[in-house]
């Protein structure tokens, strides 16, 4: 997968899986449990303490502090690719629409702590802080999309 896509897919992964909610459970018919905003399986954890492929609660991939959930995602996805949560193949794998709208958000190019870049006329950008333009055109439906998807509404900030 190019570099370039690898964030799409993430985001996409989420949206499918877990519609952005950190603390989902969800319990199928055969008594299965998938927790959290990855829907992570209960083989990689163990419920009320550390266990599992990942070496976490359960319980910790049910709260808003996603970075444990986060690491787990990606030990999982190293080991057994995205194709591993059936969502992401059904919904994702050929879908770059998501990748490509979050391509097109100027926060994501930015330069080192200090520095600051004239991208295109009427915006800047720099590492420590997020683009802001004045020129609403030389970002065409950008505007739209941030303000409908809670992931760009996040860093799209306008001037």
């Amino acid at each position: 997968m190019p570099n370039n896509m690898f964030l799409g897919q993430w985001v996409c992964l989420i949206e499918k899986e877990s519609n952005r909610d950190s603390n989902l459970l969800t319990v199928k018919p055969s008594g299965k449990k998938f927790y959290g905003l990855y829907q992570i399986p209960s083989q990689w954890c163990r419920e009320k303490k550390r266990g599992g492929g990942c070496n976490i609660a359960c319980e910790d991939l049910l709260d808003d502090d996603i970075r444990d959930d986060t690491a787990c995602a990606v030990k999982i996805s190293h080991l057994e690719g995205f194709q591993y949560w059936p969502k992401w193949t059904a919904r994702c794998k050929n879908d770059n629409f998501i990748t490509t709208e979050i391509y097109k958000c100027p926060d994501l190019y930015r330069t080192p702590p200090g520095r600051r870049v004239q991208t295109q006329p009427g915006l800047e950008c720099g590492f420590d802080y997020p683009c802001n333009t004045t020129d609403q055109t030389s970002l065409p439906g950008i505007t739209s999309l941030a303000n409908e998807n809670p992931f760009l509404k996040r860093s799209y900030v306008r001037a």
